[in-house]
């Protein structure tokens, strides 16, 4: 909202190499599988395991769905590379699997009538770490043209962890 942050600003940059670095997590596994590329949950759905259950219907942003839970076989996701990424694939799920500590992460997968997956989530509970990490994707606007432009630097402010900033509360150190 408007005032929230110093300066009129309107935008946050959170660089995630810095929170890895001060908090010793790696955000790795989270970006690959998840934020960097939403085509990536095809390649999640063609790695389910047996036993997909329909867990009923929900609407997504007004959009009539099955939600569906099932698990994610990470022997089957690692046949799933991406052509010409086969190596950078294998040590994704590797790392998958040495942080996580399971063969199988579970998801619920929402899809609407034309076959469109409008939510997917999946939770990560990093064994090695004992954190979780809940992640949440919502699709929608199917076939809309997009224009993004950054922002202007003057509209963003610059969170780095450890070091508090007025305006960006809580302190985020």
């Amino acid at each position: 909202p408007p005032g929230a942050l110093a300066g009129g600003r309107r935008w946050i940059q959170l660089d995630l190499q810095n929170v890895a670095d001060a908090s010793g997590l790696d955000f790795g596994p989270l970006v690959q599988g998840s934020q960097a590329d939403p085509t990536q949950y095809l390649l999640w759905l063609s790695a389910l395991g047996p036993g997909i259950t329909k867990i009923g219907e929900e609407d997504v942003r007004g959009v009539p769905t099955s939600r569906y839970r099932a698990t994610v076989d990470l022997n089957l996701l690692e046949e799933q590379a991406p052509p010409g990424k086969e190596a950078e694939w294998a040590a994704y799920v590797q790392t998958l699997r040495d942080r996580l500590g399971l063969a199988f992460i579970p998801v619920d997968v929402w899809v609407d009538d034309e076959g469109l997956i409008r939510r997917f989530n999946h939770e990560y509970g990093f064994s090695t770490e004992g954190t979780t990490a809940v992640v949440t994707t919502e699709l929608f606007d199917f076939g809309i043209p997009v224009d993004v432009t950054a922002p202007p630097p003057d509209q963003v402010v610059v969170v780095r962890v450890g070091i508090r900033h007025p305006g960006c509360e809580p302190d985020v150190g």
